[in-house]
């Protein structure tokens, strides 16, 4: 199976199995193994030290074909259709779909989440019959922030008391910040300030919950070690059910 290369940047190349169709980046590092990755937009890596010769890597990856193909039709299977902003789109809330609803800006008015509808005060602007996707886009923004951060602040301090009458201990959360974060669900620094992702709002609440309690054992536990897992599986019992099911959740929704 011959491999042709596209394009050769410092220390990375595109190769192409032409048997397959398959086109793969090839990275090299100073690790000693070689590694393969498989995005969740099916882009295909293959990491491998300098002094691997392309042959072997190629063979590494001829046995490899079967495995990458399942990874990107698992991942093909789950891809999340893209968010709009406008009258009737779907937007989630603690594991709840609810349609867009855009209603007049008057006085006192206030984003409402209803039994089906989150309901969006927005002027449009001058001219048109209705709010543009920036202005629906921003209004969500602003109620979200607001309804996680009341919400995470309420549910952290429950699951706080919690973990402490389970684990026998005091530990506790110095402060929270919820933020928009790009790529995490939360964070712990080492001062003991737990950070949540606006984002984690969107998702069911026994993965916000699994995300919440995570972050309470960085608070004995800064790594991810057996100590760390051996608490967390304590807390939540299922631990690695729930870290799928948060696996393929943030695949099928795309963050906003």
């Amino acid at each position: 199976m011959p491999i042709s290369r596209l394009s050769s940047p410092d220390f990375s190349q595109f190769i192409r199995l032409q048997e397959t169709g398959l086109e793969i980046l090839l990275v090299r590092d100073s690790f000693r193994t070689l590694r393969l990755i498989v995005k969740p937009d099916c882009t295909v890596i293959v990491k491998a030290p300098a002094h691997i010769g392309i042959k072997t890597v190629h063979a590494f990856i001829a046995s490899r074909t079967g495995w990458i193909k399942a990874k990107q039709d698992f991942f093909r299977s789950h891809r999340a259709a893209p968010v709009l902003f406008c009258e009737g789109a779907e937007i989630w809330c603690l594991g709840t779909s609810y349609a867009i609803k855009q209603v007049p800006l008057v006085r006192n008015a206030r984003p409402r989440l209803c039994e089906n509808s989150l309901e969006l005060p927005c002027r449009p602007p001058s001219g048109s019959d209705g709010c543009t996707e920036a202005c629906l886009k921003r209004a969500f923004l602003s109620w979200r922030q607001g309804f996680a951060a009341a919400f995470f602040a309420q549910r952290l301090k429950l699951l706080e008391e919690k973990a402490q009458e389970i684990l026998g201990d005091d530990a506790s959360a110095a402060s929270l910040a919820v933020r928009p974060l790009k790529r995490r669900w939360g964070s712990c620094s080492s001062y003991g300030k737990i950070t949540l992702a606006t984002a984690l709002i969107a998702l069911p609440e026994d993965l916000v919950d699994f995300v919440i309690f995570h972050e309470l054992c960085h608070l004995r536990h800064m790594d991810h070690g057996r100590k760390f897992h051996a608490t967390l599986s304590r807390l939540v019992g299922n631990e690695r059910q729930l870290d799928a099911k948060l696996r393929i959740w943030a695949l099928e929704h795309p963050r906003i």
